[in-house]
């Protein structure tokens, strides 16, 4: 069973760049790979500039090959409006929990990574 997440990012003006993470959405899991990979705000863009993913991180692509572990975003199998929301905080947790995402994640420039449970 999938563990969904939301991943965001918050802009200049007090909007969030959102996507939707479908597997492996646990803090132990997401968070060290973020805060070690997507440290900074345009880390954090280029991971949520091709949309929503499959995992955050895997070492398999579509067809099960094996490959470099990275994200496995949905456009890479030809998924349609993948790409990420600009929303407000009231949307924001609305798309979350609505995606039934158990978990969002949210950088803030300058600040880091915040988890929340939802």
């Amino acid at each position: 069973m999938a563990t969904r997440s939301a991943i965001a990012i918050r802009n200049s003006d007090a909007t969030y760049d959102v996507i939707y993470c479908h597997w492996d959405g646990y803090p132990s899991r997401q968070l060290p790979i973020l805060k070690s990979k997507y440290n900074t705000a345009k880390l954090v863009r280029k991971l949520l500039a091709p949309g929503d993913l499959s995992s955050l991180e895997t070492e398999h692509d579509w067809d099960r090959n094996k490959r470099e572990p990275s994200p496995l975003y949905y456009m890479d199998r030809g998924d349609l409006d993948c790409k990420p929301r600009k929303l407000k905080v009231s949307e924001m947790h609305k798309f979350a929990t609505g995606s039934g995402c158990e978990h969002l994640y949210v950088y803030l420039p300058r600040l880091g990574w915040r988890h929340e449970e939802l």
